[in-house]
């Protein structure tokens, strides 16, 4: 976490810090996470599959993302009846400007409890 803050340090006295580095940060994102949520944050519902096959990665991958982008409250799964198959998952990833909202309000609870932390520690 350290090297985390140290690079947004850095990032940020050196102006190169922007809101695609503050959703990464926020949530722990790697470049498969943050390519979904370029790439479908329109608030369309997409498959697994169309989703593996606009990034041009494996469906595995993709799905390992998701799952995690579902965990941070990103992005939301609904199942449906397939046409010629059973189930089919569709996958809905929240607008970037909700995520930044999102992004904003956790940094905030953060900043509390950081704030709180040292004026305990100063305290003691």
């Amino acid at each position: 976490m350290l090297e985390k803050l140290s690079e947004i340090s850095a990032r940020t006295q050196a102006g190169q810090f922007d809101c695609t580095d503050l959703i990464r940060c926020a949530y722990n994102l790697n470049e498969t996470d943050m390519g979904i949520i370029e790439q479908c944050s329109n608030n369309e519902e997409r498959t697994i599959k169309e989703i593996s096959n606009i990034l041009g990665k494996d469906r595995s991958t993709v799905h390992r993302s998701l799952e995690k982008l579902r965990s941070c409250g990103l992005c939301f799964k609904e199942r449906k009846g397939g046409a010629s198959r059973g189930f089919v998952d569709f996958y809905r990833i929240l607008p970037k400007k909700e995520i930044l909202k999102k992004a904003e309000q956790n940094l905030d609870i953060c900043y509390t409890q950081i704030k709180k932390l040292l004026a305990e520690s100063n305290g003691n």
